[in-house]
């Protein structure tokens, strides 16, 4: 199976992709995927950054007696380039939070769930299971270019019945984004396979993990999410 039915493949045929990565697992595995996420990161950010920040800084501006409209576009120049310089640095702190979840997960099957896998098969897992970000960029970028912000969320509260809300449980689990909640489900799951965990309760427990994860990815974003009413 080919790297790039592989990249396909996790979504369409996941089980039969972790399958095939459990039973080879190459060094192009893992730097494929995340050579494509770096990628999609870095145009989401120069496409986002610059007008989210100079936007910002605009209506800031506005409210800012002491200076006036003659002062203001070094103040926009700047904000413009403050946000290339986040859009170019923050793939790279993507890569290093990839290599950093893939040692959390490796430790948590070898160590605690008694699974077997290496840390090479585990950032593999990581990283195929972390293109769901390409569909979340697809669809998230131009909401968050038209609302001129730096990220969008599409949460689930978008699912639950309001006649749930109040509801401590529910309440946390509308916080949840739905791309997250697919990342970290693909995750699971790749973990699973690959790692060989077979007992019931080890399964439900990295799966329970996961969910923990997606919920802590997902109430670190700052940008709005998406109600519909």
């Amino acid at each position: 199976m080919s790297i790039g039915v592989r990249m396909v493949g996790v979504f369409l045929k996941p089980k039969r992709t972790f399958a095939a990565l459990q039973a080879q697992t190459q060094h192009k595995d893992w730097w494929v995927p995340m050579l494509v996420l770096f990628a999609i990161s870095l145009v989401g950010g120069c496409l986002l950054y610059p007008d989210a920040l100079e936007k910002s800084i605009y209506n800031q501006l506005q409210h800012y007696e002491k200076l006036t409209e003659k002062d203001w576009p070094d103040y926009l120049k700047n904000a413009r380039e403050t946000g290339l310089w986040s859009a170019s640095t923050m793939p790279i702190g993507k890569v290093i939070g990839i290599f950093i979840c893939a040692g959390l997960y490796w430790g948590i099957v070898v160590l605690i769930l008694r699974g077997g896998i290496t840390y090479k098969k585990t950032l593999a897992v990581v990283n195929y299971s972390f293109l769901v970000e390409v569909f979340q960029a697809v669809v998230s970028v131009p909401l968050a270019m038209a609302k001129e912000v730096t990220r969008v969320q599409i949460r689930l509260e978008l699912l639950i019945p309001e006649s749930l809300e109040g509801i401590a449980f529910f309440d946390h689990l509308a916080l949840i984004s739905v791309f997250e909640m697919w990342k970290y489900s693909v995750l699971g799951l790749g973990l699973i396979i690959v790692g060989n965990v077979h007992s019931r309760v080890a399964k439900y427990c990295l799966f329970a993990l996961c969910l923990l994860g997606a919920w802590s990815s997902s109430v670190q974003e700052w940008g709005p999410s998406m109600r519909l009413d």
